[in-house]
């Protein structure tokens, strides 16, 4: 359902695809180029696994399916976590069985939706412990993330440093006294009745 010009609710104008939309501790959403994306995966009734991005295009008011490079795109046992780091749709892949070169890797797509703009960035290492969810990239080139007991570090891609962030002000906290997300500022007034 989207919302009209009428402030009243309306179907897409075209049913979404029939993908499996992947919900774990470590998937998210991302908005980029005018559209939501989420990780997903082909209906296995298809006979073959292949991992993609649903995205649904705010404008066109319409789904769409994005392909991955081909390493990850056949991989069943990954985990991601989709993110926008520099303006650009990202990955971070994390393998569940052997550890291998794509897991805790960063990938960006350079070109929108062309499959061989996915370009490896860098691999993220925090001191031997796994990457439960990536949270954010900052503007600087840092990432925020939950480490696999879920904790919070921050990660600097140039130095290969982690820092913990559960110190405030002296005190540590458990990983169940907080959450970590993203926003992005507005300057659209939902109280006024013509802001949208």
């Amino acid at each position: 359902m989207t919302i009209s010009c009428t402030n009243s609710w309306r179907p897409p104008a075209a049913p979404g695809p029939m993908y499996i939309t992947v919900q774990h501790s470590s998937s998210s959403q991302a908005f980029a180029s005018g559209a939501f994306h989420w990780v997903a995966h082909g209906p296995p009734e298809e006979g073959t696994f292949c991992n993609l991005i649903l995205a649904f295009d705010m404008a066109k008011e319409a789904f769409q399916k994005l392909p991955l490079t081909s390493c990850l795109a056949a991989k069943s046992n990954l985990n991601m976590t989709i993110a926008v780091l520099n303006g650009l749709l990202s990955l971070v892949p994390r393998n569940n069985g052997p550890i291998d070169d794509e897991s805790d890797s960063v990938w960006i797509m350079k070109e929108y939706g062309m499959a061989e703009s996915w370009t490896k960035l860098f691999c993220i290492d925090i001191q031997g412990q796994a990457i439960r969810r990536v949270i954010s990239f900052t503007k600087n080139g840092e990432v925020t993330l939950h480490n696999d007991l879920g904790e919070p570090v921050s990660y600097e891609s140039d130095t290969q440093q982690s820092r913990d962030l559960q110190y405030v002000v002296g005190k540590r906290f458990s990983p169940k006294m907080y959450s970590l997300d993203t926003y992005m500022e507005s300057l659209n007034l939902l109280s006024v009745a013509d802001a949208l």
